[in-house]
């Protein structure tokens, strides 16, 4: 039914918007590194004063060390 479909993809434009592009796309590309290259975890450098890098990491729950005060490693175990 026309009404469904269209509801239905509604919903999942909320909870695309609710969760955000850089999330989804960060969630496909850790996906993609794992099945092409086989790793089993990411080690990535983030400036500790870039925010938005680091709210967008912190929604995967990842293991945090602090290399220095202006330097934040973070920790991604595949597959999420």
């Amino acid at each position: 039914d026309l009404h469904k479909a269209i509801r239905r993809q509604r919903q999942m434009c909320i909870r695309d918007r609710n969760q955000g592009y850089g999330f989804k796309l960060l969630k496909e590309w850790c996906s993609w590194v794992h099945e092409v290259y086989g790793y089993s975890r990411l080690d990535i450098l983030i400036d500790a004063e870039n925010e938005p890098s680091i709210r967008l990491f912190r929604k995967l729950d990842v293991k945090w060390d602090s290399k220095d005060s202006d330097v934040l490693e973070c920790h991604i175990e595949l597959p999420l």
